[in-house]
Formats: structure tokens, C-alpha cells, sequence
């Protein structure tokens, strides 16, 4: 077999060159569902370098894998530095990775956002999208953004000033020493309503002590405006079955960011983190997203925490 009969990646775009660290599955047509799917399935293995082809990461999705995706899914992570050629093929799609579990659920969550972010635009009725990016320190020192990109910490900050009704907050995991919890408490003092989706207030002690927080900074005056609902469950053998993974903020129906980062210290400080802000109608879409999920979801007794 010659070089010439395998199919391979495209080269690896040098650190830190956002144009190589874009959203690179959406532009090559693999559907978000297969993406999530995809995210879901290594989030869920044990191992954190697993051993992946197709026909395995295929097995732990919901759906078949076909070669396209399998052959974008690869060779994005590869490029990203989330997935390493472990055994090859005769053709790319059917090579065996060694994969960086953790890495790659970010970079697929990353694709994700990218995708559903574009599926919510048409000619007709784009709305607005800003690219949001939080480096870590030692990056950022030598990083220079480009004209359309925005800091992620700064621009939460104002989707959340930008509020006069409502917030929407769909994050998995909070901290009680991160900024957020500061900000979410003002914006219910302010008489804005508030809904959180998370996971897992009553057995993380992490996030249930960043939402104890939240309702005594609230305070017994304005807890009306509060409301917190918890999507997590387990099948009967105890293993995960469904969750909140998305991170969003909607401001209103106005204005949302949509990206990978968690609403914690590290993710708004600390990690390299990528995100968008959305404007206008698509905001929209986001919000029935959301609303469906958060009904779906169990209300958490805040009088108990």
C-alpha cells in the first residue's frame, strides 16, 4: 500500500491561530446531534486515553457513525491535539486514535456551539454573533485578537447588566468562590427574575454550596425571584443517564452567549475557553431550547439548602 491510497487529516494549524481552532466540524456538515452524541459517548468512558476507531465510538453513540463523520470527528480532534493515530488504516476513518477524553469533550463542545450557532442563522434573519475567547494568562500575554473578537469574562458580564426581565442561566457546576454567584445574586436583588438549570445541587457539595450562597445573598426579600431546577438522573444500575451540559446566559430575549466554558473560576479565568454572542431573532431559538429543558427538570427546595 502506497502513501497515496490512505486518506489523511488536514495538517495541524499552529497553537493559538483561531482560525485553525474554529468551528471547523460545523463548516464540514457533521450534524451537532452527531456531535453531542459523540461528546456524550467519550464523556461517559472511565478511561481517560481510550482507545477509539469508528466502529467502537460508534457502539457508544445513540446512532451509527458513519465514514464522513467518523473521518471529520478524527481528524478535527487530531488536529485539535485531543486524539493521537494510534493504528492505521486503509483509510482515515478507519484508523484506531488514542484519545484525551477530557480534551476532546471540550473541543466537541466547542464544535457544538459552533454548529447550533450557525443552524440558528439565515440570510434573512442572521442576528447578531460575536466570538468570545478567555485565554489562559500565560497565552494571553502573546495572543493578539482579532477585530472581532471579544474577552469572555467581560462580555458575561455585560449580557448579565444587560437584563431587565429575566435571566436564564443553564451551567452544570458552580463555584462559590468564582464571580458569577456575585453577579447572579445582584441581578435578583435588582427584582430580575432568575432561572437556573444545573445538576446535582444535592450531591456535589461544590455546586450546592455556590447555590447555598446565592439564596442567602438573595436574601428572604427578593427569593421570589429565584428559581433553581436540577436535570440529572441515572439509569437503574446507577450510571449516568442524562444531564445539563449546555452553558448558556440569556439575557431577556435579546441577547445569549452559548460556549464551553463552565460558569466557574477556572472556566472564566483560568482556561482557554471559546463562546459566542448571539443577538436578535436567534436568541429566540435558544430560549426553547432551554425552557424546554428547564421544565423538564426537578425544582430545587431553595428553603432547604
Amino acid at each position: 500500500m502506497s502513501p497515496d491510497d490512505v486518506e489523511g487529516p488536514p495538517p495541524s494549524t499552529a497553537y493559538g491561530d483561531l482560525s485553525g481552532v474554529g468551528f471547523d466540524l460545523a463548516r464540514a456538515g457533521v450534524p451537532p446531534t452527531v456531535m453531542a452524541d459523540a461528546r456524550d459517548a467519550i464523556a461517559a468512558i472511565e478511561e481517560t486515553g481510550p482507545l477509539l476507531d469508528r466502529h467502537r465510538l460508534g457502539e457508544l453513540m445513540d446512532g451509527p457513525l458513519d465514514g464522513h463523520g467518523a473521518l471529520h470527528l478524527f481528524s478535527g480532534l487530531v488536529t485539535a491535539g485531543a486524539a493521537e493515530e494510534a493504528r492505521p488504516g486503509r483509510r482515515y476513518e478507519e484508523y484506531t486514535f488514542r484519545v484525551d477524553r477530557d480534551a476532546a469533550v471540550r473541543y466537541l463542545d466547542i464544535q457544538v456551539v459552533g454548529a447550533i450557532a450557525g443552524a440558528a442563522l439565515s440570510p434573512d434573519d442572521a442576528g447578531e454573533v460575536e466570538l468570545v475567547v478567555g485565554m489562559p494568562e500565560h497565552i494571553s500575554a502573546g495572543y493578539q485578537a482579532g477585530g472581532g473578537v471579544r474577552p469572555l469574562d467581560s462580555e458575561l458580564r455585560k449580557v448579565l447588566l444587560d437584563a431587565d426581565e429575566v435571566v436564564r442561566v443553564a451551567n452544570p457546576y458552580f463555584d462559590a468562590s468564582g464571580p458569577v454567584i456575585d453577579r447572579l445574586t445582584a441581578i435578583s436583588r435588582h427584582g430580575i427574575d432568575l432561572r437556573i438549570l444545573t445538576r446535582e445541587v444535592a450531591s456535589n457539595p461544590i455546586t450546592r454550596e455556590a447555590i447555598s450562597q446565592l439564596v442567602a445573598g438573595v436574601g428572604a426579600t427578593h427569593l421570589q425571584h429565584l428559581h433553581v431546577r436540577d436535570l440529572y438522573a441515572t439509569d437503574r444500575a446507577g450510571h449516568h443517564d442524562h444531564a445539563v451540559h449546555a452553558k448558556t446566559v440569556i439575557a431577556d430575549a435579546d441577547r445569549c452567549y452559548l460556549g464551553s466554558a463552565n460558569l466557574m473560576r477556572t472556566g472564566l479565568e483560568a482556561n482557554f475557553e471559546l463562546g459566542v454572542l448571539l443577538g436578535g431573532p436567534p436568541v429566540q431559538d435558544v430560549i426553547v431550547a432551554f425552557d424546554a429543558a428547564y421544565a423538564a427538570a426537578d425544582p430545587v427546595d431553595l428553603s432547604r439548602l
